[in-house]
């Protein structure tokens, strides 16, 4: 989903036109009307993808909000007017995509950071939060822990509350 609202997005400036002549800022205009165009259209598809993601960490989901909001303030900040209908189109998508992700957000468990203050293994640290040592490889997984078996202390890590 975030590729798909990125890669739309060229960043376009005007100072980057070599010569400010009406057909430099009429290409400029365009160009950046194009632009709002596929960020508009990466929102749109990101929407679709929404409806069939599996996704298990609230971060991830978070990080998927907030790119909408950037993408959606991309367009309507936009220094070039674009129709009313077009920005009102993009508007409610993104109050529509946002409101998915608040949905999914509110079914995810919370998490929170934890520091080891012993060197645990990963299993028995499962079977202390969640009374479920098979956890383990979910909380190395997570925490992109190359050695599960030995999680130094000072170790911070982010676990799911349940």
């Amino acid at each position: 989903i975030r590729n798909m609202i990125h890669v739309a997005d060229t960043d376009i400036n005007i100072s980057e036109i070599s010569q400010i002549t009406a057909t430099g800022v009429a290409t400029y205009r365009a160009a950046v009307r194009t632009n709002n165009f596929n960020v508009a259209c990466g929102i749109s598809a990101a929407i679709t993808e929404l409806a069939n993601l599996d996704v298990s960490r609230r971060r991830d989901i978070i990080e998927i909000h907030d790119d909408l909001l950037v993408a959606a303030d991309t367009i309507l900040d936009s220094d070039i007017d674009m129709s009313v209908e077009f920005t009102t189109a993009v508007s409610d998508a993104t109050t529509t995509a946002v409101a998915v992700c608040n949905e999914i957000i509110a079914r995810l468990p919370e998490e929170r950071e934890i520091e080891l203050t012993i060197s645990t293994p990963a299993r028995v640290l499962a079977h202390k939060l969640y009374n479920d040592q098979s956890r383990g490889v979910d909380i190395a997984t997570e925490n992109l822990i190359q050695n599960p078996t030995f999680l130094p202390t000072g170790t911070e890590l982010q676990v799911l509350d349940k």
